[in-house]
């Protein structure tokens, strides 16, 4: 076993690498995290965050590697790998949301795992740490749910940091009204956490036609045709989203065809299926009525 001296050399080491801590962590600060942190140690394949899970560690990467992934209906996306240096976890510590994406080992490695409690104290006393935290917490928080979304899935590494930087980080509380069905509004949304519905309204009746989960968008039908909102969306829990201003948007996907070609014919389908079913929903309450209506008919 290796002497606990080299072992908190080797931490100090990986707290000197990260992006944060590194140039912005007071000794005292940086002690009382290692005293109060633990080391922890992963096997090949271990998951260290499973996507959707309530938990709030994070983990600083002493050694070895970890593959980040999302999944997102049925499709798993690799967002790449972190080495010794990187944080790991401190969106759902920092926002207090469920993990956003799930973190496996590719090989033997070491963390230090420091507790939610400990991380919000040393963001307390920091103000620095906790702006540069922020600012990459909200990077991250972008880049995870774009990466989530099949149209920008396959963009390269220059027009998805474009898109990237369009967007921002929003929330909405539960019950919320994102978007109402004929409003003109011309923005696209792509959940990071949280749960929303879509409905539309017949003869004053609310019908839920669909539910959105983390890595699911909307708002693209109106962005594109200029026509108002087909649907309404609420939030059924507290959500956070990335929103892309409609635009800016609009002029990325101008400028990238192949952005805007996948992005029209997604939105095509998605929008006869709505058609679809507004005209059965339709259909049925009016056959409702008339049913209705003919037993109110006083018999004879």
């Amino acid at each position: 076993m290796l002497d606990p001296e080299i072992i908190l050399g080797i931490v100090d080491n990986s707290l000197k690498r990260n992006a944060v801590f590194g140039d912005l962590l007071p000794p005292e600060s940086k002690a009382s995290l290692v005293k109060n942190s633990l080391i922890r140690f992963a096997e090949t394949g271990q998951i260290l965050c499973l996507q959707g899970q309530d938990d709030n560690a994070l983990f600083l990467v002493i050694d070895g590697e970890f593959e980040v992934s999302t999944e997102s209906n049925g499709r798993t996306t690799s967002l790449g790998k972190l080495g010794p240096g990187e944080l790991i976890g401190e969106i759902a510590a920092l926002f207090l949301i469920p993990r956003i994406a799930t973190v496996t080992a590719t090989r033997p490695s070491a963390v230090l795992e420091i507790p939610c409690e400990i991380f919000s104290e040393l963001l307390a006393e920091n103000p620095a740490i906790r702006a540069a935290v922020n600012k990459r917490s909200r990077n991250r928080v972008v880049e995870t749910s774009l990466r989530c979304v099949p149209i920008f899935n396959d963009l390269d590494a220059q027009p998805f940091g474009e898109l990237c930087y369009l967007s921002s980080v929003v929330k909405a509380k539960k019950n919320e009204v994102i978007v109402r069905e004929g409003g003109t509004e011309r923005s696209m949304y792509v959940i990071c956490s949280g749960t929303a519905r879509v409905y539309i309204t017949v003869d004053g009746k609310e019908i839920n036609i669909s539910l959105l989960r983390p890595g699911d968008y909307f708002g693209e039908y109106a962005l594109l045709t200029g026509e108002p909102r087909s649907a309404s969306v609420s939030a059924l829990t507290d959500l956070q989203l990335v929103l892309l201003e409609g635009e800016a948007l609009q002029s990325f996907i101008d400028y990238y065809n192949n952005v805007e070609n996948q992005l029209k014919l997604n939105t095509l389908l998605r929008k006869q299926s709505l058609d679809l079913m507004h005209d059965s929903l339709v259909t049925r309450q009016t056959a409702e009525t008339r049913l209705k209506n003919f037993q109110n008919i006083p018999s004879r």
